[in-house]
């Protein structure tokens, strides 16, 4: 390459070859570079976290100094010169010592899975000084929390393999450790456990939707796990772990930082998203971040950004190099360091709206969007430099061809040298040295064209396989934006129904007030009629009173007269009889006014009893309003649960790309060849198609009589598709059978509407899903029996297919097709497409879709005529192989017949780590006589599952 051109080069290309490693001379070097430029090679959020130890020979630490853990300050890890005293410390030097027995069973190999990848990397990475002193930090603050303290519940978020759960395990805490590489949590279920002793619960779960309770923990740990999150999703995963801890409860939280990084020319400046994917936190991503959380945990803000702003790039590459010897290694110095700090849970409730968890996750989606075209911008610049070089070296070669070409006559001179004809001495001399140096540039460019030449097909085939993988991708992305823009419309829509009935539920507030006014003009009105009732009593007392006092004084007048009349009673005779007279007409009147007094009693009495009962009424109305007021706030949850659950698509949708982004051509290929039977999610969502002909199958001429069963409970929001997918098959002879179990939701509301086609429905508490299976086969007396739970669903045309083929094959007893998985909202997410029934595999696995599953009468009789009720999960394994040792005949059909369908509440998914493990480890020691180990497990499931590969990609069976 000329100078000119070689100065114009490293002008405009110098960064980008700093980042592959070479200085301007062209020699290799470790540079110090724009951690854009040079992406971290940490892409598993957890596997990059893992590091192994080496001892610092030669280097005694001058001032050791160990920071004191201060909770809700953040410490930055830069200076390691207190390491040796840290490690001596009882709680960090118990954690290495877990640590390095993982480390001395790598390096020996003395147990058979220790070559398991990323156990491999995690006991390399874990050992590095800045791991060391991140672990150190949880370590210590992990044993400051525990002092004093019974048995705690931890949760581990992003957990891998490294041990810290298990270190945490063995002091008696009750450990949860979740992760979402599937892989990792499989391969520590398996060996960690039994390795370390300890009884960790793991499961593969994403950290943005925890699928616990509010409060179900003491202590969350999340060390180096929110750079791998991308950004917006990390404040949800933060969250989402507030609402899980306890008030009062601890975060310890690490996480990897590096300084403000310059604009490189051109580019623009972040704007809300203050992070990219998988890159560190600068100081404006951290206090973004911690902003929102300052309502959910106690720390100090200022903390936070003194420390970040503090950081520079010396401290960075500094750090790196000097710990280069102790980790052991010989790439490129990293660009960032590490940070940790231990917050308390407050007592404020979480809360977010749907619309920004929807705002989070498309942030999210524009930082993964944004990473994948920086890398294939790099690919094109890298692949522009290399065409240059290749034209450069073209040009040099064919200069020194035609320089060697060139014919040079020679003759000796005086001495014996050779010399060129017809040239001075000096000349000759000239021409001698400067072939010389020709041949010798000629040889190394010819070194150096052999090499570019192979990086120029290295890099051609780099460029295809970038172009390929960037179609896809976009492709994908395609389809994800036009998913997330309709969530995002059924998210407003959702958001305007919530509006609407907000509306309603005021206006009808508006009428109870009304209707409160009302009654209470009615009650003022009574309270008033009744002060007027008691001045006319008052009134009418008055007048008795009067008239008792005329007649005291007609009897004081009568003795006056019997006295007068002892003197003169001839004479006053008659007198005596008219005042008689009179009295009686006095008693008369003064009984009639008692009865009136009395019916002015009896009405006083009334009036307070009706008031009495208005004022319950209207008690009653108050209470009624107030019970519908907590009805809508409860149906306001219900809508807003609703809309959670639609925002878990889009965030399954994010994992579902994110997964994609991360697959390699061998990635893709182990994906062709790998089993699918009990794979869930296998593709992003996308709608379900169903063959033509399905729709076109006719049933039996002579069909035989088939009874369903559907057990359920609190399944309102799905119960009604699987009823219509039983009942629009039209079977023409069909019994129909719902078992609810007392269901406290919309589900019988829901079964009511259907009651004229169904054979027998009721809703009464029972024991469980086994015990309502029981319960409804009595009522049934199909020929052909099957049950299908309340979330799943029967495919067109399958009671025709079925029937059918039990009515040409008498000789068959139990049949069962091919499954098709949806999500909750109908939408297909993969498949299981079986291969011919092999009795013995099923000793081993139940890979049968129980939703397809048929039998005859004659063949559960045979089995005992019962579910096993002391199966909550693998009642229906248990039922195939009582079916198969009762010496039934069973076949596979070469049809899809069912939907099996995947939600967040669902039984399988809730149970398969617990109960579901316990009870398919008691079915395989039942069949083998004998506990069985997971390799024998495998090793008897290959042949079966080979075969499933045959007839799933090599379409060995008309299954279509």
């Amino acid at each position: 390459m000329s100078d000119e051109l070689h100065e114009v080069f490293w002008q405009h290309q110098g960064d980008l070859m700093n980042s592959l490693g070479y200085s301007k001379s062209g020699e290799a070097v470790f540079p110090i570079t724009d951690s854009r430029s040079t992406p971290q090679k940490n892409v598993n959020p957890v596997s990059a976290q893992v590091e192994s130890v080496a001892t610092v020979s030669g280097v005694q630490p001058s001032l050791p100094v160990i920071p004191s853990i201060n909770q809700g300050e953040l410490q930055l890890f830069h200076d390691y010169s207190g390491i040796d005293m840290l490690s001596q410390l009882p709680e960090v030097a118990g954690f290495y010592a877990l640590l390095n027995r993982m480390r001395t069973a790598v390096r020996e190999k003395d147990l058979a899975w220790v070559d398991y990848e990323e156990l491999v990397l995690y006991a390399s990475v874990c050992f590095w000084m800045i791991r060391k002193l991140e672990y150190g930090f949880a370590a210590r603050a992990f044993t400051q929390i525990q002092k004093g303290n019974a048995p705690l519940k931890v949760l581990d978020v992003g957990c891998g393999v490294v041990p810290l759960c298990n270190w945490m395990a063995q002091q008696s805490h009750q450990v949860t450790a979740i992760d979402p590489v599937q892989a990792h949590m499989e391969f520590a279920q398996r060996h960690l456990n039994d390795f370390y002793g300890t009884e960790i619960t793991y499961d593969t779960i994403r950290s943005e939707q925890l699928p616990y309770p509010d409060t179900s923990f003491d202590v969350v740990t999340c060390i180096s796990v929110l750079e791998h999150i991308p950004p917006g999703n990390d404040a949800l995963a933060l969250l989402e772990i507030a609402r899980v801890l306890k008030p009062d409860g601890h975060l310890i939280l690490t996480f990897d930082v590096s300084p403000e990084t310059p604009l490189l020319a051109g580019e623009k400046a972040l704007e809300t998203n203050q992070r990219r994917f998988r890159y560190p936190f600068t100081q404006a991503a951290a206090q973004q971040l911690f902003e929102r959380l300052h309502s959910l945990f106690n720390f100090v803000p200022q903390t936070i950004t003194d420390s970040l702003n503090s950081l520079t790039w010396e401290h960075v590459h500094q750090f790196w190099s000097r710990t280069r010897h102790h980790d052991g290694r010989t790439e490129p110095l990293r660009e960032y360091l590490a940070a940790g700090i231990v917050m308390q849970r407050t007592h404020v409730k979480t809360s977010e709206s749907p619309a920004a968890v929807a705002t989070a996750l498309l942030h999210g989606q524009a930082a993964i969007e944004q990473q994948s075209d920086f890398f294939e911008h790099h690919a094109g610049v890298r692949l522009q430099v290399i065409n240059q070089l290749a034209e450069e070296t073209a040009r040099l070669q064919r200069a020194l061809s035609e320089e060697k070409d060139r014919p040079v006559t020679t003759a000796l001179d005086e001495s014996g040298k050779t010399k060129p004809t017809g040239l001075p001495e000096n000349a000759l001399a000239e021409l001698i040295i400067e072939t010389r140096n020709n041949r010798k540039q000629f040889e190394k460019l010819l070194a150096v064209r052999q090499t570019t030449e192979a990086k120029i097909e290295q890099y051609n085939d780099e460029k295809k396989a970038l172009e390929a993988e960037a179609n896809v991708a976009q492709l994908k992305l395609a389809e994800t934006q036009a998913a997330l823009t309709a969530n995002n419309q059924y998210i407003e829509r959702l958001q305007h129904e919530i509006s609407i009935e907000r509306q309603r539920s005021a206006i009808q507030g508006k009428e109870w007030a009304q209707q409160m006014r009302a009654h209470q003009e009615t009650l003022a009105t009574l309270q008033q009629e009744n002060q007027t009732i008691h001045l006319a009593l008052a009134g009418k007392e008055a007048a008795f009173t009067e008239t008792r006092n005329r007649l005291a004084y007609l009897q004081k007048e009568i003795e006056e007269a019997k006295q007068a009349a002892a003197a003169r009673e001839t004479a006053s005779q008659h007198l005596v009889t008219k005042l008689n007279q009179q009295v009686h007409d006095l008693r008369k009147e003064t009984g009639k006014l008692n009865q009136e007094l009395a019916k002015s009693q009896a009405a006083t009495n009334t009036a307070h009893s009706l008031s009495e009962a208005f004022q319950r009424t209207i008690q009653e109305q108050a209470r009624t309003f107030e019970m519908q007021q907590e009805a809508h706030s409860r149906a306001f949850e219900n809508m807003n649960l609703i809309a959670d659950a639609r925002l878990r698509v889009i965030e399954e949708q994010q994992a579902a790309l994110q997964a994609y982004r991360r697959w390699s051509l061998k990635g893709r290929v182990k994906n062709f060849l790998a089993p699918q039977l009990g794979v869930l999610y296998q593709h992003p969502p996308q709608p379900m198609e169903i063959p033509a002909k399905y729709l076109k199958t006719s049933p039996p001429r002579k069909a035989p009589s088939i009874s369903i069963v559907t057990p359920s409970y609190n399944q309102g929001g799905f119960i009604e598709r699987t009823i219509q997918s039983v009942l629009s098959q039209e079977y023409p002879d069909l019994e129909y059978i719902i078992q609810d179990g007392a269901s406290k939701d919309e589900t019988m509301q829901v079964v009511e509407k259907y009651a004229g086609q169904l054979k027998h429905y009721e809703s009464v508490r029972d024991n469980g899903q086994t015990h309502a299976l029981n319960l409804g086969f009595r009522h049934a007396e199909g020929e052909i029996m099957a049950y299908l739970n309340s979330d799943d669903l029967l495919l067109p045309g399958a009671l025709n297919y079925v029937g059918d083929y039990f009515a040409k094959h008498p000789n068959v007893d139990v049949v069962y097709g091919h499954r098709i998985i949806v999500d909750e909202y109908d939408q297909e997410v993969g498949r299981w497409v079986m291969p011919p029934h092999d009795n013995k595999a099923l000793s081993w696995a139940d890979y049968i879709p129980q939703e397809t599953l048929f039998w005859r009468r004659s063949a559960w009789e045979k089995a005992g005529g019962t579910m096993d009720e002391s199966f909550r999960f693998a009642m229906d394994w248990d039922l195939l192989l009582r079916l198969r040792d009762a010496g039934v005949r069973m076949r596979r059909l070469p049809r899809f017949l069912g939907a099996f369908r995947i939600h967040p509440h669902q039984k399988t998914s809730a149970q398969i780590s617990d109960i579901g493990n316990q009870e398919m480890t008691r079915l395989r020691e039942r069949c083998a006589g004998r506990a069985v180990s997971p390799d024998e497990i495998r090793s008897q499931l290959r042949p079966y599952l080979i075969k499933h590969i045959l007839v799933r990609r090599l379409r060995l069976d008309n299954f279509l």
